[in-house]
């Protein structure tokens, strides 16, 4: 059973995995590699990756409760 109280924490992490998932899709769509310290990903991973940030910004809207 997953259940968050605090509605505000899953609205501000959801906006978060929103942002982020913005910022790494406008760069995948611009071409620009993102890059984790010395290892950039190509841009497949890229939209990959912007593709997870928008999943995890629903699930952390979704309340999964008994």
């Amino acid at each position: 059973m997953v259940h968050i109280r605090q509605p505000f924490f899953s609205i501000i992490t959801a906006t978060v995995f929103s942002l982020m998932g913005l910022m790494y899709g406008i760069s995948a769509g611009k071409g620009a590699g993102i890059a984790f310290g010395t290892i950039e990903l190509n841009m497949s991973a890229s939209w990959a990756l912007t593709g997870v940030m928008f999943l995890m910004a629903y699930f952390a809207l979704v309340h999964i409760k008994d």
